[in-house]
């Protein structure tokens, strides 16, 4: 499964409502097989991925979101991911990649967090950290 970098940490988070049912559907089925896979591979991707792609602003050219996108903003999110998990794309284990987000202290993910526009639609820091714990 690709995974955009910054839904690394955003699917650990996720509690179902997205930008559309077909995105809430395609998301929901990412963050069952992210967080249920113990020995699946995950391949981080720096670019658009399934749940964009089912997303009613992705255009061919990426995000159009006028709260999250454009694309440019959304491939900054993606760095700062790839550097918050020490990443680069690539493929690795899911298991490997959910010890690192579970690493993140309160203000790595708060400072990750706060510049998406669900940071203040949900209380991302805190269901991660829930969530994670109960994975390990």
């Amino acid at each position: 499964m690709k995974i955009r970098a910054h839904h690394l940490i955003c699917l650990v988070a996720y509690n179902g409502q997205g930008y559309g049912p077909e995105f809430e559907k395609t998301f929901n089925d990412m963050q069952h097989r992210y967080l249920t896979s113990a020995t699946g591979e995950i391949e981080v991707i720096a670019g658009p991925d399934a749940a964009c792609e089912s997303c009613t602003f992705f255009s061919g050219d990426g995000c159009s979101s006028s709260q999250d996108g454009p694309e440019e903003k959304i491939v900054a999110f993606d760095n700062k991911a790839l550097r918050l998990l020490k990443l680069s794309p690539g493929t690795y284990r899911a298991r490997d990649i959910l010890r690192r987000v579970r690493s993140l202290s309160t203000q790595e993910l708060d400072d990750f967090c706060k510049g998406c526009s669900w940071y203040h639609k949900t209380n991302c820091v805190e269901l991660i950290q829930l969530r994670i714990e109960t994975l390990f």
